[in-house]
């Protein structure tokens, strides 16, 4: 059988690989767009989340320095040292907020505040209530967040100082 020259129109095989073609590229796709969707909202759960602890720390630094009292040392597991860093927040009064264009994402959020000590370049020492006022005041604010059985948390921190 000759070859014909010039043959015009496609082939079943031609139309068939093009098929198949076209439903890898689907698939693939499809595939892609559900890892998409989740770390659009993981990233916009961490952005409320900063914005509720960057606006609690504003509301601290907005009073004047005499107002914003430490965080009771006497509450939950606080460390002899009076670290916020090694405090557990799970103890701590906090505020809860549920964004509803989050699908209901509740948001909790908690802050600790102690006096601290200048120790150098931007290094700081925690001290207690008890060994007195020392004109810087440490503020941690933790954020927390729950989706599905994931617990996510974010952590902001600034120094509020004495005038």
């Amino acid at each position: 059988m000759p070859l014909i020259q010039n043959q015009k129109g496609i082939s079943l095989i031609e139309l068939l690989l093009g098929f198949v073609l076209v439903a890898g590229v689907m698939v693939t796709l499809s595939l892609a767009f559900p890892t998409n969707n989740k770390n659009l909202a993981q990233n916009q759960h961490r952005w409320v989340a900063t914005s509720l602890a960057n606006n609690q720390i504003q509301s601290l630094k907005s009073q004047p320095y005499d107002f914003v009292d430490t965080t009771d040392v006497s509450r939950g597991a606080f460390n002899a040292t009076c670290d916020c860093n090694q405090f557990d927040f799970a103890s701590l009064p906090s505020t809860s907020t549920t964004n509803a264009s989050m699908l209901g994402t509740n948001f909790t959020v908690a802050s600790c505040v102690n006096f601290v000590t200048p120790a150098g370049g931007n290094t700081w020492t925690p001290q207690c209530s008890t060994i007195g006022d020392t004109g810087y005041k440490h503020i941690l604010i933790k954020a927390y967040w729950t989706v599905g059985t994931s617990t996510s948390v974010i952590t902001q921190e600034s120094m509020l100082t004495r005038s």
